[in-house]
């Protein structure tokens, strides 16, 4: 009777061994999703901040639709983000101005967003690219991607 009574309990704890494990799993994987979707909605506060600069008169600190306003140095100051290293650490992740390039009469700013939870080593990316066109006074093409990666 005692070996039966051993069996049951070394049944039961690889049950809820196996249950933990599960439970911790589900849970890194809904921490990382979560930050994901975190850093997308906060990049979205930026790009909407981005389309007002570039549609604010260049006396109120904006471009003035002018692709030569702007700039990383101009987009940084705008958003605020360190001048140092053009980023911006919130508790969902650390954003960047990763560049302004310039070519025929459209200026396309990318950002950078990488999150803060971490699954199998590695980080959720936001890239975010806007592409101002002077010549054109519609709202500008956003495009967001979401992926994943170990640094920058």
């Amino acid at each position: 009777m005692a070996f039966k009574e051993f069996l049951l309990i070394v049944l039961s704890v690889i049950i809820v061994g196996a249950a933990v494990a599960i439970g911790l799993k589900m849970f890194v994987d809904q921490s990382y999703s979560t930050n994901k979707s975190a850093c997308a909605a906060e990049m979205r506060l930026y790009t909407k901040q981005l389309i007002g600069f570039w549609n604010n008169s260049v006396e109120l600190g904006g471009a003035g639709y002018l692709n030569a306003n702007v700039t990383v140095a101009k987009v940084k100051t705008f958003l605020a983000f360190n001048e140092a290293n053009n980023s911006y650490k919130s508790a969902n992740g650390e954003f960047r101005v990763i560049s302004c390039v310039s070519a025929g009469g459209v200026v396309t700013v990318t950002l950078k967003a990488l999150g803060t939870s971490k699954k199998a080593n590695k980080y959720p990316l936001v890239t975010t690219t806007i592409s101002f066109n002077q010549s054109v006074n519609t709202p500008p093409p956003v495009v967001t991607t979401l992926g994943s990666a170990t640094s920058f």
